[in-house]
């Protein structure tokens, strides 16, 4: 790769299935440009962008940004990324989105003002992401992109939705950025925004058409508009000229240390927490819904002492199905938002994004084990021989169970009819195998054999123990098996999570 060259693309090929979305593209970029990508809907500019950032899972040929592979670790912090979507969380204010990615980039919160001032947010801080316009979300989407002034700003359609003057605002400010030394790419399907450009190059159906600057291109072709002159183009059957451009930019540090990874777990707990707060019907149904279900089945047996033997079967059973009906579409809704893509565009390791959510549902769960048990005990008259501490801490194992399993499910998933799915297969087996209807030792052999190797049972088996009093080397044993369960689910979901599409 030459040093004056930022992104080298060389005979890139990208296949979707049978069909051959980009074919043999080859092209070189320098610093210091305005680089517009330009080409009707369908023709290949995300599927090419997301192949520069690393997110784009590739068929051949090889794709280089400042000396690296394409999606290298090192260069998370000096690409930045807008996807075509809006890709924030709604449930967050504009100035939480934008400080959540700050902190993922370590960034101050002076950078946060900054971005918010350049692209004209500051009036809408405050407001949630769901009560924003659609042009709106697009800037802070944009704000987000421009956080620590990258190297490499890839956006993909920013001024979809914006009028005419934020517009005009916006090439005004990337001028500034290529004036720094950074080289921007911006896609876009409106042909007159070549002319704001320094070089564009044209795709169409999968196929780079040409690589030229906007004169040259009305120059060859003797068009009066760049839309006529890009028909004109086709026409000719086009042609890749590339010019030379020079200046070359330091390489920043690369490796993510583990104190950087902490933080950026601790930042998206601390973003998950926000967003939960911002939801009171979930909060209700993670914190209520159990100690409801539980008080409905001491009702429904009131006249017997069945409670008694089922109700610490219960305590287990309700949190955990609560917690993974919740964390199941965890990952699935920051999949259909875009955040997940862009995060993983970032220095975000799979793992600190699930340990983050983990460590966020696990204080909700713990706030959640307080009330059910309590509810149990003191309101539902569940008869305790032994230590409530442990019956505390067994219950908020078991629910810290239920997150993990959840969380271990939406990684998997791509739509919500796929979580569905997860039900049936992870949560069913457990209430009928797992000792809640039938101790399982009054099981068939062979179903006796799969309930003693479901998550769920060594959390019946300790919850009943603590309860009675009974605990024993089995509790322990019982106790170090639901551990292990959740880190067994952690380990599967960071592992499935991609951070490439195909």
């Amino acid at each position: 790769m030459n040093k004056s060259t930022c992104v080298d693309v060389q005979r890139l090929d990208v296949r979707r299935g049978k069909s051959l979305v980009l074919d043999q593209v080859d092209f070189q970029l320098s610093p210091g440009r305005i680089i517009g990508l330009l080409g009707p809907s369908g023709s290949g500019k995300s599927t090419l962008l997301r192949s520069i950032v690393g997110n784009q899972i590739t068929s051949d040929g090889a794709v280089t940004v400042l000396g690296k592979p394409a999606g290298h670790k090192s260069l998370r912090n000096r690409v930045g990324y807008m996807t075509q979507s809006a890709s924030i969380y709604e449930d967050l204010s504009t100035r939480q989105n934008i400080a959540y990615f700050a902190k993922i980039l370590r960034q101050p919160s002076a950078e946060v003002d900054r971005v918010l001032h350049t692209t004209d947010l500051a009036g809408q801080a405050g407001h949630l992401g769901r009560d924003l316009s659609g042009g709106q979300r697009n800037r802070v989407s944009l704000a987000i992109a421009l956080l620590g002034s990258p190297e490499i700003v890839i956006l993909d359609e920013p001024t979809v939705g914006l009028d005419p003057v934020l517009r005009a605002d916006l090439w005004k400010m990337f001028s500034q950025l290529a004036a720094t030394g950074s080289c921007l790419v911006v896609s876009s399907h409106v042909m007159d925004e070549a002319m704001r450009c320094d070089e564009i190059l044209l795709l169409r159906e999968g196929k780079l058409l040409g690589q030229m600057t906007p004169a040259a291109l009305m120059e060859s072709t003797g068009a009066e508009n760049p839309e006529d002159a890009f028909v004109s183009l086709i026409a000719a059957g086009g042609t890749k000229q590339v010019p030379n451009a020079a200046c070359a930019r330091a390489e920043a540090s690369g490796n993510v240390r583990r104190r950087r990874a902490m933080n950026r777990t601790l930042a998206t707990a601390g973003r998950v927490l926000a967003q939960v707060m911002h939801d009171p019907r979930t909060i209700a149904l993670m914190l209520l819904v159990p100690s409801l279900l539980i008080g409905l089945i001491a009702w429904i047996f009131t006249e017997t002492d069945a409670f008694s033997r089922i109700g610490p079967a219960m305590i287990a059973l309700f949190p955990f199905v609560v917690m993974f009906l919740v964390t199941s579409i965890a990952t699935l809704r920051e999949r259909r938002s875009g955040t997940l893509e862009r995060l993983l565009s970032m220095p975000m390791a799979k793992g600190e994004f699930i340990f983050g959510y983990t460590l966020a549902f696990t204080l909700v769960a713990i706030v959640q084990t307080v009330i059910a048990v309590s509810f149990a005990i003191w309101v539902c008259g569940l008869h305790i021989e032994g230590q409530l501490w442990l019956l505390f801490a067994v219950a908020a194992l078991d629910a810290l169970l239920g997150i993990s399993l959840g969380l271990m499910a939406s990684a998997f998933a791509h739509t919500e009819f796929q979580v569905v799915q997860f039900m049936p297969a992870l949560v069913i087996p457990q209430f009928l195998l797992a000792g809640i209807i039938l101790p399982r030792e009054q099981l068939p052999g062979a179903l006796q054999a799969i309930g003693d190797w479901l998550p769920l049972s060594p959390a019946i088996d300790a919850l009943s123990d603590a309860a009675a009093g009974t605990t024993d080397s089995a509790t322990a044993i019982n106790m170090l098996l639901i551990a292990a369960w959740i880190a067994a689910a952690l380990l599967i979901g960071s592992l499935t999570l991609r951070r490439r599409t195909a």
